[in-house]
């Protein structure tokens, strides 16, 4: 008999359609909306605006438009110049996607934005990062209508403005989607702990609708001072010095350092303190190094000295009460955090169908030879809490 399918997939991508914007976006944004285009060569062009546009670099350890698509180039198991349109399917069409899940063992999956969330951070325009956010997220609706029960929506919000948010967040819950997803980066210099943002975190918490922060590349990340590969500028402020000559190295440091930032935001720094019924998870930078620098927080809430935080609730309670992360199914360490912290604290992650995913990330977590309880919560429990399917 075969064995029931019940593992959710935390980090799960759409890859954009080229064309998705000028069949989706309000009319007056449509002669310069994003689009991806496909160039003599083979290599994707994806233009944001007048201001920036990124291709693929189409050799390996040079992550361009098409890694959003190489699935199992991490591995070896497809070359990494493979282009945008020839990779994986499961992107851009929702039975290809199915088919996939049914491939590697999952019963769903969530599915964040890929070209679409760096469009929206690059745009400087609060009207025009609306609109793109508006169009977006009204394709990821009809993207999984076919599977409701298997493909779960997360919309984009347009955080440089604060009311156009909270109306993508009321009619992405309208439509069925059951949460939202923010970059860890500052916006407008303002971090996501700044006042200014505490309507989008009151309304997340008064209608149930749980945030993700989701870190990508881009050369405003935290580090990049230091370890700036120089392969994607989405601010078009022009072509600085780089500072390292390996995207590894970059990859390795930035993801990492932006999630620490925004959990600083969401516990230290106050937000979860003040929306205590609101869930956060942490996307796209592994798990493993949370649990130690949650005791760090507490380090610093525990000073008598010390402590001018403001917080009424210790931040490894808080850590408890709302807060999720996802984990990469390499982490070995995972299984003895699982055990210190709480196994429904963290949710598995493929990455799919990034060319930096991980394939057969279910094996994976069983091969770590778990107590069945632990495994369980691992696969699925910890993503249901968050996105409140229990």
């Amino acid at each position: 008999m075969t064995e029931p399918l019940y593992a959710i997939d935390s980090d799960g991508h759409l890859t954009e359609p080229g064309d998705l914007w000028e069949n989706y976006i309000d009319p007056k944004y449509r002669d310069s909306c994003p689009k991806i285009t496909i160039m003599e060569d083979g290599g994707a062009l994806f233009r944001v605006d007048d201001r920036i546009s990124i291709r693929d670099h189409a050799v390996p350890l040079k992550p361009g438009v098409n890694t959003a698509a190489t699935f199992g180039a991490r591995t070896g198991e497809i070359p990494s110049e493979t282009s945008y349109l020839d990779a994986e399917k499961g992107g851009f069409d929702p039975h290809e996607r199915v088919k996939w899940l049914d491939k590697e063992g999952y019963a769903a999956t969530v599915l964040y934005p890929t070209m679409a969330l760096n469009a929206a951070h690059g745009i400087i325009d609060p009207e025009r990062q609306v609109a793109v956010a508006n169009a977006y997220n009204r394709y990821v609706v009809d993207f999984c209508k076919p599977y409701p029960d298997r493909l779960y929506g997360v919309a984009m919000l347009p955080t440089l403005s604060i009311e156009g948010s909270l109306n993508e967040m009321r009619l992405a819950k309208k439509a069925g989607m059951n949460a939202v997803v923010v970059r860890p980066n500052p916006v407008n210099g303002r971090p996501l702990h700044h006042p200014s943002f505490y309507p989008i975190w009151q309304l997340a918490e008064e209608i149930d609708m749980p945030v993700a922060v989701h870190g990508l590349a881009g050369s405003e990340n935290l580090g990049m001072d230091r370890f700036d590969a120089q392969i994607a500028d989405f601010t078009g402020n022009g072509p600085k010095e780089r500072t390292v000559d390996s995207f590894s190295v970059e990859h390795c440091f930035v993801h990492v350092a932006e999630m620490m930032a925004a959990a600083t935001s969401f516990i230290m720094a106050g937000i979860c303190d003040k929306f205590p019924k609101m869930r956060v998870a942490f996307v796209e930078g592994g798990a493993t190094w949370l649990p130690g620098y949650v005791d760090r927080m507490d380090r610093h809430f525990d000073d008598v000295g010390m402590n001018d935080t403001g917080l009424k609730t210790r931040p490894s309670e808080i850590f408890q009460r709302q807060c999720f992360a996802s984990f990469e199914p390499i982490e070995r360490t995972i299984a003895v955090l699982a055990e210190f912290v709480g196994a429904n604290k963290f949710m598995v992650a493929s990455d799919y169908p990034h060319g930096d995913g991980f394939p057969n990330a279910i094996q994976a977590v069983k091969d770590m030879k778990l107590k069945p309880e632990v495994e369980n919560a691992l696969l699925s429990q910890g993503f249901k809490e968050w996105y409140g399917l229990n």
